[in-house]
C-alpha cells in the first residue's frame, strides 16, 4: 500500500496455511490467493497436477448425491464447471459426456435434464444442438425476461433492428462492414444475425 509521497506502509497481509493439492505439504499463502483459487505451493506443483489423468483430476472434483452429480472445481461464466486440460478449458459436463459416451460431434451441444449447470450426472445430460436447447429452454419456461435477445442486460440491438438488418443483407446486398457501422456491432455480430446464428428465435 502506498501512502503519500509515494512511501510503502509497513503494513504486510496476514497469511494462511494451505495444503497443496499435488504434493499435500503445508504452504503459507495470502487471503486474497485462497480467494483466487490457488491450490498448490509452486509451480511445479501446479505444472504436475495439470499433466496428471485428466479423468482422475475429473474426479477429484465430483460430489454424487442421490440426484445431481456436482463439479466442485472450478466455475465460469453461467455457473459451468471448467476443467483444464493441457493449455485449453474444457466444461466439465461435456467432459463428463465424452468419458461417458465418446466423442462429441462438431457443432454439439450437451445439455442438461435437471437444468443445474454444475451438474456432471450422465443420465441427466442429453445431446443436441443450439435449437433444440433453445426449444428445451422455452419448453421448460426458463427463457425468463432477462438474457433473450433484446431483453437481456447487455444487447445493443432490438428486434426490430434484426429484422431490418437481414432485410439490408438479404434484400440490398449492404457489406456486413457498412451494417456494422450503422448499428455499432461487430461485423462478425452482423454476419451471425444475418445467418441466423445469433437472435435465432427472431423471425
Amino acid at each position: 500500500m502506498r501512502l503519500p509521497g509515494g512511501h510503502r506502509s509497513e503494513v504486510r497481509m496476514p497469511r494462511i496455511q494451505m495444503t497443496c493439492a499435488n504434493c499435500g505439504q503445508t504452504f503459507m499463502a495470502r487471503p486474497c490467493e485462497y480467494r483466487n483459487g490457488r491450490r498448490f505451493c509452486s509451480l511445479s506443483c501446479f505444472g504436475t497436477h495439470r499433466r496428471a489423468d485428466p479423468v482422475a483430476r475429473f474426479w477429484e472434483n465430483v460430489a454424487k448425491s442421490p440426484d445431481c452429480w456436482l463439479w466442485m472445481g472450478a466455475v465460469r461464466s453461467g455457473g459451468y464447471g471448467t476443467l483444464t486440460i493441457g493449455a485449453r478449458d474444457v466444461a466439465a459436463h461435456r467432459f463428463s459426456w465424452d468419458i461417458h459416451f465418446g466423442p462429441i460431434p462438431p457443432g454439439a451441444m450437451i445439455c442438461h435434464h435437471c437444468d443445474n449447470p454444475r451438474c456432471i450426472r450422465p443420465d441427466h445430460l442429453f445431446m443436441g444442438d443450439a435449437a433444440s436447447n433453445i426449444a428445451d429452454m422455452f419448453q421448460k419456461g426458463r427463457q425468463g425476461p432477462r438474457w433473450i435477445g433484446e431483453r437481456h442486460g447487455r444487447a445493443k440491438l432490438n428486434e426490430a433492428n434484426v429484422v431490418e438488418i437481414r432485410r439490408l443483407r438479404s434484400e440490398d446486398s449492404v457489406a456486413f462492414r457498412k451494417i456494422a457501422d450503422i448499428f455499432g456491432i461487430s461485423i462478425g455480430h452482423a454476419r451471425k444475425i444475418a445467418h441466423r446464428q445469433e437472435w435465432s428465435h427472431v423471425r
